[in-house]
């Protein structure tokens, strides 16, 4: 009997102990990010992958300029692996922030830098190379007294100014001269020249036929034709016949004769 009431009390002092002590099932709360520091991305941006480890579910936030595949998972002991992807900076400023990752049932957090370094600085318009481009200057003598062109070269590959500006930032150009003294755009516009009594063509018996032509420059010889959109739009519409693709600028005759810069208006 005595025997049976050792093993008795035994055993309730081994149910309190036991009552007291935390379940095996309960867990420490924890997360961890494994690696906590990731190689910086370049400009051109990029992709990398992490792990979270946590005990509970949990939730991520990240920087705005990148984004994740996964922002919450749950209890994971072999971890949860995680995809980041970052797009080009467009800025010319590096970008450094946290990836943080949180416990939901505790305050516990982990965390992970990224990095990105800095864009390029804007390159400025894009050149275009003119190589080989076939180009006519339409105007009158305001243009090549200011040397855009030289005078008497109607026809010909001109060595004047214009040529000289195209091979120092577009390439080495063809540049044909059309232009003639006291002639406005309206000589132009039609087959048959007005001030010439011959009524002659200027634009025909070139050294290239209107629809071999990449670019027009045209120019009027005054300020006071009532007429000169029309007369451009005559001007644009024969070389467009030949040529849908061609494209026109206007010469701002009087800023040119003065500084012997050109001034071009989109048409």
């Amino acid at each position: 009997m005595k025997f049976a009431s050792h093993i008795l009390f035994a055993l309730a002092v081994s149910a309190a102990f036991a009552s007291c002590s935390p379940s095996s099932a309960e867990k420490t709360p924890s997360i961890s990010i494994k690696p906590t520091v990731l190689e910086q991305f370049s400009a051109e941006g990029g992709t990398a992958t992490f792990s979270v480890v946590a005990s509970d579910t949990w939730t991520a936030s990240a920087p705005d300029w990148l984004s994740l595949d996964m922002v919450s998972g749950v209890s994971n002991e072999n971890g949860v692996r995680v995809t980041i992807t970052v797009p080009a900076n467009e800025t010319t400023e590096a970008r450094i922030g946290k990836i943080v990752a949180k416990l939901a049932s505790s305050s516990l957090t982990a965390e992970i830098s990224v990095s990105q370094a800095a864009g390029s600085e804007d390159p400025g318009p894009v050149k275009v190379s003119l190589t080989g481009k076939k180009c006519m200057v339409i105007a009158n003598s305001m243009v090549y007294y200011g040397g855009f062109v030289q005078k008497g070269s109607q026809g010909q590959d001109d060595p004047g100014l214009l040529k000289k500006l195209l091979e120092e930032h577009h390439g080495s150009a063809y540049v044909v001269d059309c232009t003639y003294g006291n002639h406005a755009l309206k000589d132009y516009a039609t087959t048959g020249c007005t001030y010439c009594s011959s009524g002659v063509d200027h634009l025909s018996g070139l050294a290239f036929p209107l629809k071999d032509y990449d670019y027009v420059f045209l120019s009027e010889a005054g300020s006071n034709n009532k007429n000169f959109l029309t007369d451009v739009k005559a001007i644009v519409n024969r070389f467009k016949t030949a040529n849908p693709d061609v494209k026109f600028f206007y010469i701002n005759p009087y800023i040119l004769c003065i500084t012997a810069t050109p001034i071009f208006l989109t048409i």
